[in-house]
């Protein structure tokens, strides 16, 4: 029987290595799973106050915000910027790189000059799940990331504890599970996901990343990744996601040398 671990908000995500339940071995990186909470950001929804600049609600899905200054100088955080779509007086927009993520992948972020910073992967973009955090062994992810280089560039204090998260697209949602398991090396790993019949799913999606063309991912015996897909990754959606039954997930790696990894967000309501 492997072993269960129940998290909050009724979902439940249940982790266990075939070759060691419950430990870690040389060959194996267990990931920290993020609940997070789902919640619209103060005053920018509607309208930047000072700059009287609307954020763009309509083009974002998924997003980390952060208010950690009143004002905030754009030439400053335009330095942490990769690519800038639009700069105006009242706010700049455009992508920010984050370590393990490729250029087409970079979240957007946008930011007023009255101390708004909010990161986000554009709606029916790719997938959610991009904002798991591979490479990072502490609760974060690639939003918060690029939240804090900006606040680094301006000199702004950063505190992950005060990232709040919303999607534009989902505006009823109040719940978020981010899930990655790594697998390092010859083998197969493991995960469970159960999900509550009274909880209402919006999506399920997933990312995959792989350094050899034999590794794979299952859900419920049922390949859906699989190759080479590196830095590069693969992303989707699950379609069909049943509620009130455990969920398989399965990562492997097919040499000693290579690596898999998967991320999976939910996006969800609880009553």
């Amino acid at each position: 029987m492997l072993p269960r671990l129940a998290l909050v908000l009724g979902i439940l995500i249940v982790i266990a290595a075939v070759f060691s339940v419950g430990n870690e071995t040389k060959n194996e990186v267990r990931q920290p799973n993020n609940m997070i909470k789902l919640v619209p950001p103060p005053l920018i929804v509607a309208r930047a106050q000072t700059t009287d600049v609307a954020f763009p609600e309509n083009e974002a899905g998924i997003s980390a915000y952060l208010h950690p200054t009143t004002n905030i100088d754009l030439t400053l955080a335009k330095s942490a910027f990769t690519t800038v779509d639009e700069e105006t007086s009242g706010y700049i927009k455009g992508t920010v790189a984050v370590a393990g993520m490729t250029e087409d992948e970079y979240p957007y972020v946008w930011v007023s000059s009255d101390g708004w910073i909010i990161a986000y992967i554009p709606r029916d973009y790719k997938s959610e799940a991009l904002i798991a955090p591979f490479g990072y062994n502490y609760p974060t992810t690639t939003l918060a990331e690029a939240i804090k280089k900006v606040c680094d560039a301006i000199g702004a204090s950063f505190d992950y504890n005060q990232v709040g998260y919303y999607h534009f697209k989902f505006p009823d949602a109040n719940g978020m599970v981010v899930a990655f398991e790594e697998k390092q090396g010859y083998g197969t790993d493991e995960f469970f996901v159960y999900v509550p019949k009274e909880v209402t799913i919006y999506n399920v999606s997933w990312v995959f990343q792989s350094t050899g063309n034999n590794n794979w991912a299952k859900l419920d015996g049922q390949i859906f990744a699989r190759g080479y897909a590196n830095p590069h990754k693969k992303t989707g959606y699950f379609e069909q996601f049943e509620k009130g039954v455990d969920h398989k997930l399965e990562i492997y790696s097919y040499y000693s040398s290579a690596s898999t990894k998967l991320g999976l967000v939910v996006i969800y309501k609880q009553p």
